[in-house]
């Protein structure tokens, strides 16, 4: 049992920071069994208050003429934040300089730790698990490519077609929750929910009519449909994307500044190797805070930013050259020492607009799938070296990611040392991959699956919140029709070239 913030460590931690800084399914929810909520344990809390019910609140017809409970939308609202590869040495001292406001004022208000994941550190079986809270057997992605069952030479990604289970975006929508899904990996095509799906797709076209009718990236092409749900809403999504790629050279200023004059063939490779993630994070951005304002309000927004993962696998010898036996030249260790965590910082910037925009309080959860360390740090860097012979920083070793929770029915957490003394080792270990989707869901009230693998984070979650809404518990939400609705031929990704070339160039697969 975790032990919970004393008034003392509080005022301690900010006299030294303050010195530092200077669609719906047509089946209805099973019915539900009832776990007593625990009551002993140390309480510091939000003061958790019941909101009344929301105008759309009205159960599903499903959910009545079946006669099983639907929960009161009495709940708080949830932005889910899915930072791809966030490392806590890389965000502690971050906060401790007091850049990142937003992510300081989180783990000062709520509960943070160290993040199990799992091994090998695939983000699709990984990202797939946070989303369902089962084992990758039971979920069925494990990994970034499957091989042909008639001919193991050729290889297939995986697409949302092979989920063989229900999501939480799914058992939301069960439930006449508003559930928005911003990015995730493996959601291509796009499937129902009560609420808007943007896929995470690279599809993209050049606008070089000498390279014919290829697909690089550069725009999104309109043709390609499944990338939206509800599909009416894809062409306005396009029109966000396509704004996104204009304003694309002035968000990469704004993170990069000015660069030097010239730079060696491999740094200037590396910046363009990372545009793609800028691009799709900024869409995703674009779009998270268009959906925030929209009636009816959500009750969970989740969305996938992968900048941290992508430029932390590349920049990392910029950020730490001392580390590096063969390190980058002074000048641009000078120019892009800052890159890595700047993207931190974006993150930073990216989840208190978010916060704002709703207009009243809302949960925040933020979770990466793993951390990241140094690797490679005896090579010599060639000049002609390309893809994953740059790579200078990887996860292999399931280094722990991040979780950070903090709002309505989160409970505040004693820290382990003051803020500004406190290092990565300092941190307890508080959940694993398995563990947000069981928790999501008694957060919100809803009955967790017994066949989740994942337990719910009841230290984590208030008291009041526990008595309000005891935890439930049903066999499983995977029904029979929904099973049987799931398609039976693997749908094939639109760019499967583009994303080989960046997965390869990452590392990720040969």
């Amino acid at each position: 049992m975790r032990i919970f913030r004393q008034h003392l460590w509080r005022a301690v931690g900010m006299l030294m920071i303050g010195a530092l800084s200077a669609c719906r399914p047509a089946t209805a929810p099973p019915a539900t069994t009832t776990k007593p909520a625990s009551t002993a344990r140390p309480l510091r809390s939000h003061s958790y208050v019941a909101a009344p019910p929301r105008p759309d609140s009205t159960p599903t017809s499903a959910a009545t003429s079946a006669g099983s409970e639907t929960p009161a939308r009495d709940t708080p609202r949830v932005l889910l934040v899915a930072a791809d590869g966030l490392e806590w040495s890389v965000l502690l001292p971050l906060v401790q300089q007091g850049r990142v406001p937003e992510l300081q004022r989180l783990i000062e208000q709520g509960s943070f730790g160290l993040f199990e994941t799992l091994r090998p550190t695939l983000s699709p079986r990984i990202w797939t698990t946070v989303a369902t809270g089962k084992v990758p057997a039971k979920h069925g992605i494990r990994a970034f490519r499957y091989p042909d069952p008639d001919d193991p030479e050729t290889r297939h990604f995986y697409t949302n077609t092979q989920r063989k289970t229900k999501a939480f975006w799914n058992i939301l929508s069960d439930f006449d929750r508003r559930v928005h899904v911003i990015g995730w990996f493996v959601t291509f095509p796009v499937e129902p929910i009560n609420g808007v799906m943007v896929a995470q797709t690279n599809t993209v076209r050049s606008e070089d009519p000498s390279e014919g009718n290829t697909l690089v990236k550069g725009q999104l092409v309109e043709g390609v449909p499944a990338q939206v749900w509800p599909p009416e809403r894809q062409a306005e999504m396009m029109a966000i994307l396509r704004q996104c790629d204009q304003d694309l050279p002035n968000l990469t200023r704004r993170l990069l500044g000015e660069l030097p004059a010239s730079l060696s063939p491999q740094t200037t490779y590396l910046l363009e190797a990372c545009r793609w993630s800028i691009r799709a994070d900024a869409t995703y951005e674009a779009i998270a805070r268009k959906l925030v304002a929209e009636k009816p309000p959500f009750d969970v927004l989740a969305i996938y930013l992968g900048g941290p993962d992508v430029i932390g696998h590349r920049f990392w010898r910029y950020m730490e050259p001392q580390r590096y036996q063969h390190p980058p030249s002074a000048a641009e260790v000078a120019a892009f020492r800052d890159l890595v965590p700047a993207y931190y910082v974006h993150v930073d910037r990216v989840i208190g607009e978010l916060r704002q925009l709703t207009g009243d309080e809302m949960t925040i959860v933020v979770v990466s799938d793993h951390g990241m360390h140094p690797v490679n740090q005896d090579w010599v860097y060639g000049p002609d070296d390309r893809g994953k012979l740059l790579i200078s920083a990887h996860h292999q070793q399931a280094p722990a990611g991040v979780l950070i929770a903090a709002g309505p029915g989160i409970q505040y957490m004693t820290m382990p040392k003051p803020l500004p003394t406190l290092g990565k080792a300092d941190l307890p270990t508080v959940a694993s991959v398995y563990d947000v989707a069981p928790t999501l869901l008694a957060l919100l009230g809803l009955p967790i699956g017994r066949d989740m693998d994942g337990k719910v984070l009841d230290d984590l979650l208030e008291p009041a919140v526990l008595a309000a809404h005891p935890i439930q518990y049903v066999p499983t939400h995977d029904t029979r029709e929904w099973l049987a609705a799931r398609p039976q031929v693997p749908q094939e990704l639109p760019d499967t070239q583009q994303r080989e070339e960046q997965l390869r160039a990452l590392g990720y697969i040969e």
